[in-house]
Parts: C-alpha cells; sequence; structure tokens
C-alpha cells in the first residue's frame, strides 16, 4: 500500500506535460509492466526468502540488461564490456559474501526475485521504443499506483500511514519513487546498455550499505572489497566503451 501512495505522489513531477500527453496503449503498457511488475515480484521475493539472498537475486538486472540487449535492441557488445560486467557481478558476490555460504537454499522467493531482475532489466531495454516521453511517465506513476493500493486491498493488506510516516512517504514518493523513475527513462533512452549496466552495479552495493547504517553494524572487509571491484570494473568498461 506505502508503494501505491508513493508511487501517486511521485507522478505530480510530470504534472505539467498532462495537457501534452498523447496516448499510446503500448506505451503505457509498457510502463506498468515494469513499475508494477517489479515492485510486485520484489516484494513477493523479501516476503518469501531471506532479505539478503532476495535483494542480491534482484540486482541481476544490471548483467541482465548487457545480456539481453543483444537481443531486444540489436546492439552489439565487445568483449571486454562482457569481461568487465563480469567482473563487476563477481565483484557483487564477494562483497554480499555469496561465496562464503554452504547452506543456500533455493525457495518460491529466489524465484520472485529473478523475475523481478528480469522484468526490470527488459523494461529498461525497451524503453527508447516508447512512444511517450520521460515525463510522460507520471501518468505511468500514477495508474501503476492505483494498481498497487487495488493489490493491497485485494491482499488486505491495506494499512494507512501515520502522521509520523507522512513526511518519509512523501520524499520516498518525490525521489526514489518518483524522480528516479524519471531520470532512468532518460538513461534509458540516452545511455548505452553496457554503461547503464555497469553503472547500474553501485546501487545494490549502496543499498546495502546504507543497510547496514541503518542496522547499525559496519560492514565486512569482503564488502569493502567487492565495492572496490565494482568500482574499478564500472570505470573500465565506460572509458573502454568511449575508446571504442
Amino acid at each position: 500500500m506505502l508503494t501505491g501512495i508513493a508511487l501517486i505522489i511521485g507522478s505530480v513531477w510530470g504534472a505539467w506535460r498532462l495537457k501534452k500527453f498523447k496516448f499510446d496503449l503500448k506505451s503505457l503498457l509498457l510502463g506498468i509492466y515494469g513499475i508494477v511488475g517489479f515492485h510486485l515480484f520484489y516484494f513477493l521475493g523479501l516476503r518469501n526468502a531471506p532479505v539478503f539472498e532476495a535483494n542480491l537475486i534482484n540486482y541481476l538486472w544490471p548483467l541482465l540488461i548487457v545480456l539481453l540487449a543483444p537481443l531486444i535492441t540489436k546492439q552489439k557488445q565487445n568483449l571486454k564490456s562482457y569481461l568487465f560486467i563480469s567482473c563487476g557481478f563477481i565483484g557483487l558476490l564477494i562483497a554480499l559474501e555469496v561465496f562464503t555460504k554452504s547452506n543456500l537454499q533455493i525457495e518460491r522467493g529466489h524465484l520472485f526475485s529473478l523475475v523481478g531482475a528480469i522484468v526490470w532489466s527488459t523494461y529498461s531495454l525497451l524503453l527508447p521504443r516508447s512512444k511517450h516521453s520521460a515525463w510522460d511517465n507520471s501518468i505511468v506513476c500514477f495508474l501503476s499506483g492505483v494498481i498497487c493500493l487495488m493489490i493491497a486491498a485485494i491482499n488486505h493488506s491495506w494499512l494507512l500511514p501515520t502522521t509520523e510516516q507522512w513526511p518519509w512517504l512523501v520524499y520516498v514518493g518525490l525521489c526514489p519513487l518518483g524522480l528516479s523513475f524519471y531520470l532512468w527513462e532518460f538513461g534509458a533512452r540516452q545511455v548505452s546498455a553496457s554503461h547503464l549496466g555497469n553503472l547500474s552495479y553501485l546501487t545494490p552495493l549502496l543499498s546495502m550499505f546504507f543497510l547496514s547504517l541503518a542496522a547499525k553494524s559496519s560492514p565486512s572487509l569482503s564488502f569493502w572489497i567487492g565495492f572496490a571491484i565494482v568500482l574499478l570494473s564500472s570505470f573500465l568498461s565506460t572509458r573502454g566503451r568511449r575508446n571504442h
């Protein structure tokens, strides 16, 4: 429910362009597929699997963006791009200490998280085909928010925010779930899949870092080693792409 409210709040960013909005059903469905589909399977993953494991699988989408780009956008990738992407992914695994877990079991939540990663990666690659402008995303955010509220009502998870929660909810709606979607659309239309995928590896690491701060626990040495590998891989991939 909170996600639905936040998405509706985030739709105000493009309200100034409502009069210029040109309806296109395919573009509208693509946006709803990406935003609603991603959040639905992401939260299902978190509910049905250990949080860190679900988060890790969900953040396979940067890798999937690069791997699926030749199939969806026909954009050719050079060997260096795949090499640096692979290094970044390995760095991500090291940071999350996946290699040290001996009792990793596949649960339903893992599959939900994987579906969420596939949804977001394919949505990002299909965005350049959308006939809507990035600012038209306000309509998509609003409708996606309404759909999320309907899902919450069907699942009987209707909990109104408290007075203390509203300021935080407004912030989340305007920035992480609002402005970020507009910026992502701009990026997906202007930046190559290799750049988009590599730079996206910073997202899960920063997410884990702030989660550690919120939990008042310091990141492990493995986290910082993996973080350094991801930073280096992102830099080298971007530089290699420019030289190419």
